[in-house]
């Protein structure tokens, strides 16, 4: 979505900054809504670059396999981010927000779930439909619940762990 801007250069910052927020909340919910498949397009180039504990994923097709492998071992979760600091600078931008996950493997048991927050760091640019993620790093902070946690969570190092 690129948005209408009437003139002057702070009132197209002012635009970039609000689509780029916008870009945040799209990867958060996207990733919770199960019916939409095609959800990588809206939120990343086709080029993009993510890492994340599990791995260093390339491509739309490496990250939406690295998300639909999530999105089949919970059935249910709810990414919740905020502090979402954006610096564009023309037609890229950095962009800083903060998130905590929750991931239950079986709905009806939601007192079993898998907790995270971290933060990720991210370049965004501009392109013909609006702001995309060319590259996304995302950094746990604390983990825990009462899921078994993924094997990448168990080796230590992460207060909470």
């Amino acid at each position: 979505m690129t948005l209408p801007v009437p003139g002057g250069a702070r009132d197209q910052e002012l635009a970039d900054r609000l689509e780029l927020r916008e870009l945040a909340d799209r990867y958060l919910v996207s990733m919770d809504r199960r019916e939409d498949e095609d959800w990588c397009a809206r939120v990343f180039t086709e080029d993009v670059r993510a890492v994340f504990p599990l791995g260093e994923f390339h491509g739309l097709a490496g990250v939406a396999e690295f998300h639909a492998h999530g999105r089949h071992r919970f059935e249910k979760t709810l990414h919740t981010g905020s502090t979402v600091l954006v610096e564009p600078d023309g037609d890229v931008a950095r962009v800083r927000a903060h998130l905590v996950a929750v991931h239950v493997p079986e709905a009806a048991r939601p007192d079993t779930h898998f907790m995270l927050g971290g933060y990720y760091d991210a370049e965004a640019v501009r392109g013909p439909d609006g702001w995309r993620f060319r590259v996304l790093e995302f950094h746990p902070v604390w983990v825990g619940g009462a899921a078994e946690l993924p094997e990448v969570f168990t080796g230590g190092g992460l207060p909470n762990a």
